[in-house]
């Protein structure tokens, strides 16, 4: 090891590439206040996700995670006369 008086700015990024480091990013998420009716609005939830697999009755789930979208997976189709533009989105 040698001491350094600076460190490059392409230094670190490789360091953090080789480490899969990602200081920047923060795991955040809120529990709500334990109280009985939150207790049984969960016990509900869970009761929805042990329901046998139903086809005329999907159970769909989605994330609440704040993702920025990038850019397009497939590119948007285009105008038509009385449609607005169609875009797919995907995180």
């Amino acid at each position: 090891l040698t001491e350094l008086d600076e460190v490059s700015t392409e230094t670190v990024r490789r360091r953090f590439k080789e480490n899969d480091l990602k200081p920047w990013q923060k795991k955040m998420w809120c529990v709500g206040n334990m109280n009985a009716n939150y207790i049984a609005q969960m016990e509900h939830v869970l009761d929805v996700y042990a329901r046998p697999k139903n086809s005329a009755e999907p159970v769909v789930n989605f994330d609440e995670a704040m993702k920025q979208l990038v850019s397009d997976v497939a590119p948007p189709s285009p105008v038509k006369s009385g449609r607005s533009a169609r875009i797919d989105y995907e995180y």
